[in-house]
């Protein structure tokens, strides 16, 4: 049984532009529940249960007032740093405190970016110098404790990006809009290192071959699959209008298509000035919509194999379970993973696929 830790943690921010706050732990925290998640794309989220009681002066004093006094959540799970991020915020209901908090990750959405660019690039050196000009890096206050500098190298693709200052995006959005193209990139920010990292063209490993959700995970499971119209497509168009007028682009899946129809998926984008870019971003599309969704129930069973350690967020598995209509068996890609940990210290695992 894995052994877990929960600290809170106080960030105080410097007046030095591009100084990194400081961090200090205030106390441990005796925690009755916790779960956490990540995502491949969204900022993960904490959630952590305690009684109010139980909680020291110190936490207490530094929970009264979060925005006088912001914290961060630390979870360790044997003495590694699994979760790390802001506390956004707490809920107290019959003397039990929840803390709710999200992956570092989330400091990126507090930053709006103000300036006017139109450039082709390299994706990791545009975005050091997103960072490097805005209030993470140039303004007192201003920086949360994310390393970026070794961006300034590189990340080997290159594209055309513009980026309307009188748009103001978060930090977050520009550069999750910067990796949502075919040739572009998944991101995060690890825990341990505080570093900004792409993973190109995707993150995660192929496991299909050492990770098997089946019968031994999947006991009692309930299976929901959906074509829906608006999340299934096989035809995908991407659209944008700005300074360089509309622009569109359609990818199409014809072999998807010819057994189950057209279906029509679509995305709006703001301003984009190259024909190639809104190719880019129908092809994402058409990959990410052209499968039926699958979703499991959300508590598994973690064994050996298939544990808690095993599987993370962007991961190819293998999955075989039959709920009644045959076996069904594919090779799917992990969207979102969720760790539940009960007062008793049993882990629950939870996953969503693309």
């Amino acid at each position: 049984m894995a052994y877990y830790t929960v600290s809170l943690v106080a960030r105080t921010p410097t007046v030095t532009a591009g100084g990194w706050p400081t961090l200090a732990e205030v106390d441990r925290i005796r925690w009755a529940g916790l779960s956490y998640s990540d995502s491949i794309d969204g900022a993960p989220t904490m959630d952590v249960s305690a009684q109010v009681d139980g909680l020291s002066v110190a936490c207490i004093a530094r929970l009264r007032d979060l925005a006088a006094t912001p914290c961060e959540l630390w979870i360790y799970r044997d003495g590694v740093l699994v979760a790390a991020g802001p506390l956004i915020s707490h809920t107290i209901q019959a003397r039990t405190i929840t803390l709710h908090g999200a992956g570092l990750r989330y400091y990126l959405t507090y930053t709006r970016y103000p300036f006017d660019i139109a450039v082709t690039t390299d994706y990791g050196q545009l975005i050091w110098f997103l960072l490097q000009v805005s209030a993470i890096n140039a303004a007192s206050y201003g920086n949360y404790g994310i390393a970026f500098a070794h961006l300034l190298a590189g990340s080997g693709s290159f594209a055309t990006h513009t980026i309307r200052g009188v748009e103001l995006k978060t930090l977050d959005e520009i550069i999750s809009t910067l990796g949502d193209r075919d040739n572009g990139f998944e991101w995060y920010v690890d825990p341990p290192t505080r570093r900004l990292e792409l993973v190109a063209p995707r993150r995660g490993a192929d496991r299909s071959s050492s990770v098997f959700l089946d019968r031994r995970v999947l006991e009692n499971a309930t299976i929901s699959q959906s074509v829906a119209a608006g999340t299934f497509g096989t035809v995908a168009y991407a659209s944008s209008s700005g300074a360089a007028g509309e622009l569109s682009a359609t990818a199409t899946d014809t072999a998807k298509a010819a057994a189950f129809g057209v279906a029509h998926v679509a995305t709006r984008r703001t301003d984009v000035v190259n024909a190639a870019t809104m190719t880019d971003h129908a092809t994402r599309l058409l990959a990410d919509s052209s499968t039926a969704k699958q979703t499991t129930s959300q508590n598994l069973i973690p064994v050996t194999g298939a544990d808690v350690g095993d599987i993370e967020a962007g991961d190819v598995v293998s999955y075989a379970y039959d709920a009644g209509l045959g076996l069904v068996a594919f090779t799917p890609r992990i969207r979102t993973k969720r760790v539940s940990v009960g007062d008793d210290g049993r882990e629950t695992l939870s996953v969503e696929f693309v």
